[in-house]
């Protein structure tokens, strides 16, 4: 027999771990992941190999991005259809390999021209999921673009059948382990539930190849799987999931088979094995042999790693005992990094030399560089490091990572404790872990139930479900069942016959727990017998809600809420199925409009279910978020979806339907319901039914109990007997008297008013007259309005109260819980109104006057959380910006975002935000300017703000002012502010009206000279704007003690700047956080809120607050290029607006906006739980709503680790424990414990009669 040649040679390009998608939306590094994709398949082409062989994670997540999948599918397109021939022989059952509706191997496809098939099995990120347990991959297959083989449909039972192929005489086996979690598959291989089918015939000629996608090293005992697990008859090993690149084939001595350990193909993490050279293999099989050779990738991006531990370098040695060694410890670690940078280049190079152009120079990409630094410092002294991020950010435009180039750590220290015995308690740990991982979550379940008592739900059915929650990843199992088992039991208790004879209440209740018990055992024989299993037929979802973007919110359908439990769930709650009794069940409804705040009105649904002698009536209570110029859904609160009392009426007392009035007043702002009066009958019904709560909101007075108490009454009929109760209910309606364009710059006046009361027969002498009832009600309406600060404007260098003319010194907190990388179209920080009531009380407490608010989404209702922030004298500095596409100027290449799509995202904002009047400023860029931005990038940033106030000059009813936050770079800190400010004769609409400055130079215990306090003071003492910390708070000395705020609101800084925003609110994965909001909504304060809450209250502000009339006089100079001596632009012209912008300047931009207007806050009392920092609930904390133009301020007595009562807490800008009101102009408040003001009075002399 002639020798194995090429004819005889299976030619294969393995791969793994190619991760498409993984930071997809980096601006740097998005495209990384499928550009060295596509080099590999081009490469596959280019080699000529007959298939290509993936071994999982093809995509970084299981639910890819429509854009990694468009790459993915265009590049397999692009190199594996063709006219050549495949000449791999297929000689297994394909319906065992391949799953799904084309169970063949693809290019045996008649219908396709296949010449070079993927065979890939699924990795931990692109696992299957969901309903009907697809993958990406099968996407890919369906379509005839790969061959997705090696599933394992039970992961405790599995079978692994070989996909078997021939090329001449050369017989392949190529099996598939897709991923399993590693301890339930270490358990199945010990367990001998694992099978591998071999081929019947000449087993010895075959060549054995396996995938697999498993942990190849002991994290712990059982969270990998050992080589020794995999039979001996196999050949050659392809190791997927780790990602260093061992690519030369290792034998394993014990088992004689080899190991090739391909790596990824692009770095997902900045750890040494990521550094390695990323590389593919070409295989070659001839017979029983094979040889591998190693192909570099071209198109990976360099990354370069360095670890150094500073007490062993020289140089730093040598400050380690100096005092504020941090600049010449960054300037030490900024030469490493630099010889970094170089060191990538040079490396990348050399490995391009072939395709590098004498002639051109190369466009080098930007590496990735980490620097590990270990600051430990064994001999004595310190080494002052710089925040890790803010250090990175010096390099941008200089590596990809701008954010992790550095990384610091200390030396961990030896424990004290015998090792032995940490030996033998880890050993008694594993063995411990060993044997549970021998337990399936049925008996896990059968062991936790066996001490508690199920009433209502089924043992083993629970079981099941849990089951099917944890191994099949089914979202919504358990959430079935529930539903399902409550709904069967409620029915059958249903059809049981009422005893007549159960007079006593404890012989009900146990007749009640024997029918449960009796059904749930019932239940529970059945499943054990087979006869019946969880509902596992088609889902049934909600429609996906306007707005929702699966791109950005992920899937609908494994939300929650998307679940339709019942038949009419989710559809029209005016259409019912019968009943499956067969009983009918007619409904009557009648939809109300009103003109409430700035929207529809609510609808009123109303189901009537007649019996043979009596009918129920049963009003569900619907909420409506609706407000004027804006669209919103209809929305049920779960807090107040309530049913009302039924009434038994007699069949000959018809209820007639409350007919819904809309008032005619633009700013009505209550739906009233008409009531007739012919019968006594008629009027219990109408009085029993209380008003309709819209949005959240009832349109009854929200003023204190005491009052509200005061204006109901009880009455008992005069004839003996009688029972009857009546009860009157005040609704008050809110009206708008500001009109004119004379009110532009002014505060919106009170929002009051009162409906009048329905007429009530009533026999008794002492009813209220309507008169008095009228004057009671608009006394109390006073008291429950949402009171509006006076808006800010800008005076020379100052913020100034437009009303009082009084300085405004910025006291605040940058605010944006969860971080952007939280943001959605769906959800914004200022959206959640729970979470905005808790947080403003903590703020209040803490005693700032402001926030900033990062990333808004313009199309959700903001009303109550800018109502509630301004309730309590807060005001809101807000970004325009958006981390999602398009969201934001490309400091790079701004003209490729100054586009209406971006603008629809800036002046949606603005449309969102403009009728606030606490809404102080805009923001329209955050460091846009540094080192690595283009020239133009100044330019652009004044078109931007150019376009905000042409906008908001035009379609708000008052000048909101406009600036820019710039980065700290000190070099071009003070000409990009003179850029900014100075005043353009040709775009005067274009310059800054305040500037930001985010700076972290003062850090521990710094003074005023050694973190360039001073020098910040100088440079913008003569600058005709506001300037102001828009960030500000050093983490690297914890806790942080906030030494600076005495230096910025002191006599040397306060004349130069207007103040300071703390970073940050919460704590996020920077650490910067004054307080930890926990997962299920309850905040916990940090020491770091306390320290900061003791400077506030230790400040001046009668010193602070006197305005400067230098200061408010100053004007704005003239543009001059000459003054600008950094590398900044020194062009003043101003680009065009292009695309569409000045039609949405001139018309406005309202699609899909939520126009927002201010609405009364009703409820001061949180809902989560507030701890102090040493774990202790604060018990007394609320919403303080503060009185008209009363700002929140510092108190001193104030303290955020103390239980006391909220009035001696209380901020210094409020009424302690009150709801303000106002009356032309004067403020007043009405509470249970004080009542004072004009309103105050007429309701205690009404109270009086």
């Amino acid at each position: 027999m002639p020798p194995l040649g090429d004819a005889d040679t299976i030619r294969i390009l393995v791969s793994t771990d190619n991760h498409v998608g993984y930071n997809e939306r980096d601006p740097v590094r998005g495209d990384d992941s499928w550009k060295s994709f596509h080099e590999i398949m081009c490469l596959a082409k280019e080699q000529d190999v007959d298939m290509v062989l993936l071994a999982g994670d093809l995509f970084h997540e299981n639910k890819p991005s429509r854009k990694s999948m468009y790459q993915v599918m265009r590049s397999l397109r692009m190199n594996c259809l063709g006219d050549r021939p495949c000449e791999l022989e297929f000689l297994s059952d394909a319906s065992e390999n391949f799953q799904g509706a084309f169970n063949h191997v693809n290019y045996e496809d008649l219908d396709m021209n296949v010449a070079m098939p993927v065979f890939s099995i699924h990795g931990n990120h692109d696992d299957p999921s969901g309903e009907g347990h697809l993958a990406a991959l099968d996407i890919l297959q369906v379509s005839g673009l790969i061959n997705y083989y090696g599933r394992t449909p039970e992961s405790d039972n599995i079978q692994v059948k070989p996909v078997l192929l021939q090329k001449g005489r050369t017989k392949l086996a190529l099996y598939g382990l897709s991923n399993v979690r590693d301890e339930r598959l270490y358990r199945t291989f010990r367990d001998g539930k694992v099978k591998f089918f071999q081929p019947s015939v000449q087993k010895e000629d075959w060549f054995n190849l396996i995938c697999v996608h498993q942990n190849h090293h002991a994290h712990t005992e059982t969270s990998y799987l050992p080589e020794h697990f995999l039979p001996e008859f196999l050949d050659l090993v392809i190791w997927g999931h780790e990602h260093e690149c061992l690519i030369n084939p290792r034998l394993n001595p014990e088992t004689k088979f080899h190991v090739m350990q391909p790596g990824s193909s692009v770095a997902t993490s900045l750890v040494p094995g990521e550094a390695v050279q990323k590389q593919v293999s070409l295989l070659s099989i001839t017979g029983r042999e094979f040889k591998s050779e190693p192909i570099p990738l071209k198109s990976v991006r360099p990354f370069v790693m360095k670890e150094i531990v500073l007490s062993e370098d020289k140089e730093a040695k040598k400050v380690a005992r100096k005092e504020n060694n941090r600049t010449e410890v960054t300037r030490l670690l900024m030469t490493y990094v630099e010889d970094l940078i170089e060191q990538a280049k040079s490396e990348w190079i050399e490995s391009h030399q072939d395709d590098i152009d004498g002639d051109e120079e190369p466009e080098i990409p930007l590496p990735l560089i980490r620097l590990r630094v270990e600051t430990s410092t064994p001999d004595g002294g310190s080494f002052d490091c710089e925040n890790p991020q803010r250090f990175s950010n010096r390099f941008v435009g200089k590596v990809a990572n701008v954010n992790d180039v550095v990384q610091f750590h200390r030396k961990k220290k030896t424990a004290t404790t015998s090792r032995k015995a940490d030996d033998a308690a880890a050993e008694a740990d594993m063995s411990h872990l060993a044997t549970l991982d021998t337990v399936k979550v049925e008996q896990l379940v059968r062991e936790l139930l066996t001490a508690q008592s199920l009433s209502i739900l089924p043992q083993n059915s629970f079981g099941d479900a849990v089951s099917q929650f944890v191994d099949k990843d089914d979202k919504h199992a358990m959430e079935m069942f529930v539903n399902e088992s409550l709904d069967n039991q409620v029915k059958y208790l249903m059809g049981l016959e009422r005893d007549a004879d159960l007079d006593d209440e404890d012989e009900m209740h146990q007749s009640l727990q024997n029918a449960m018990e009796k059904y749930r055992t019932q239940m529970e024989d059945l499943f054990s017998k087979g006869a019946v299993r969880r509902t596992r037929g088609k889902k049934r979802f909600k429609p996906k809600p306007d707005g929702w973007d699966s791109e950005f919110d992920g899937p609908w359908e494994d939300q929650p809420g998307a679940l339709i439990h019942s038949d009419n769930e989710g559809g029209d709650p005016n259409e019912e199925e019968a009943g499956e009794d067969g009983t009918e069940r007619p409904t009557a409804a009648t939809h109300g409009r009103g003109r409430g705040r700035g929207g529809r009105g609510a609808a009123s649904s109303t189901t009537t279910r007649k019996t043979a002698a009596t009918t129920t009536t049963k009003t569900t209570k619907k909420a409506t978020p609706a407000a004027r110029g804006g669209r919103r859904k209809q929305a049920i609160s779960d807090e107040e979806e309530e049913e009302e009392d039924a009434i038994m009426l007699d069949d000959d007392d018809s209820v007639e339907e409350p007919q819904a009035i809309a008032s005619d007043d633009e700013d009505s702002q209550a739906l009233f319901v008409q009531q007739k009066r012919p019968s006594r009958a008629r009027q219990l019904a109408a009085s029993t039914t209380t008003s309709s709560r819209r949005g959240g909101r009832t349109a009854a007075s929200p003023a204190p109990s005491s009052v509200t108490a005061a204006a109901s009454s009880t009455r008992r009929s005069g004839r003996a007997g009688a029972k009857s109760t009546q009860q009157t209910t005040l609704s008050f309606a809110s009206q708008d008297n500001s009109t004119g364009a004379g009110k532009r710059n002014a505060p919106r006046p009170a929002r009051g008013g009162f409906a009048e009361m329905s007429d009530i027969e009533d026999d008794d002498d002492d009813a209220f007259e309507p008169s008095y009832a009228k004057l009671f009600a608009a006394a109390c309406g006073l008291a429950s309005t949402a009171q509006a600060v006076h808006p800010l404007i800008v005076e020379g260098k100052d913020f100034v109260n437009s009303v009082t003319k009084d300085r405004f010194q910025i006291i605040g907190v940058d605010y944006q819980p969860g971080g952007s990388s939280a943001f959605k179209k769906t959800a914004d920080p200022l959206a959640d109104k729970d979470a905005c009531l808790r947080d403003a009380a903590i703020l209040q407490r803490l005693g700032v006057n402001a926030i900033r608010v990062y990333n808004l989404a313009p199309g959700l209702n903001h009303d109550d959380c800018a109502s509630i922030f301004n309730a309590a004298g807060i005001y809101m500095f807000l970004d325009v910006n958006s981390p999602l596409t398009n969201g934001a100027l490309d400091q790079t290449a701004p003209w490729t975002t100054y586009n209406h799509f971006y603008l629809q995202q800036v002046f949606g904002v603005i449309e969102s935000f403009k009728n606030y009047p606490n809404t102080a400023a805009f923001f329209s860029a955050n460091e846009v300017i540094n080192e690595a931005s283009v020239e133009q990038a100044g330019n652009y940033i004044r078109a931007v703000q150019r376009d905000m106030h042409d906008y908001i000059e035009k379609h708000a009813n008052r000048s909101i002012p406009v600036g820019y936050s710039a980065a700290d770079v000190r070099p071009l800190l003070v000409d990009t502010a003179y850029y900014l400010s100075c005043d353009l004769s040709n775009s005067t609409s274009s310059r800054s009206d305040f500037f930001g400055l985010n700076s972290y130079s003062w850090c521990g215990d710094a003074t005023y000279k050694s973190s360039g306090y001073n020098v910040l003071t100088q440079d913008f003492k003569d600058i005709s704007m506001p300037v102001f910390f828009s960030e500000t708070g050093c983490n690297n000395v914890r806790p942080r003690v906030f030494s600076e705020i005495e230096a910025i609101y002191g006599p040397d800084m306060s004349q130069s700047l207007s103040g300071a925003l703390v970073y940050e609110y919460s704590q996020e994965k920077n650490d910067y956080g004054l307080v930890q909001i926990n997962s299920n909504g309850s905040v916990s304060l940090l020491v770091d809120f306390d320290n900061l809450q003791k400077q506030y209250n230790n400040l001046d502000l009668d010193a602070i607050t006197k305005a400067n009339s230098t200061q408010t006089s100053m004007d704005a100079p003239t543009c001059n290029p000459d003054e600008i001596t950094s590398n900044i632009t020194k062009s003043f012209d101003i680009p065009e607006r292009v695309d569409g912008i000045d039609k949405m300047v001139e018309d406005g931009y309202t699609k899909n906006i939520h126009v927002g207007e201010l609405v009364d806050v009703t409820s001061t009392k949180l809902s989560q739980d507030v701890f102090d920092s040493n774990g202790n609930l604060i018990s007394d904390i609320k919403l303080n709503i503060l009185s008209e133009d009363a700002v929140n301020t510092p108190s001193k007595s104030s303290s955020s680790s103390t239980s006391s009562d909220s009035s001696s807490t209380s901020p210094s800008g409020t009424s302690s424990g009150t709801a303000a009101a106002t009356s032309s102009g004067a403020a007043s408040s009405l509470t249970a414990g004080s009542v004072t003001g004009f309103g105050g009075l007429v309701a205690l002399a009404l109270m009086a009669l």
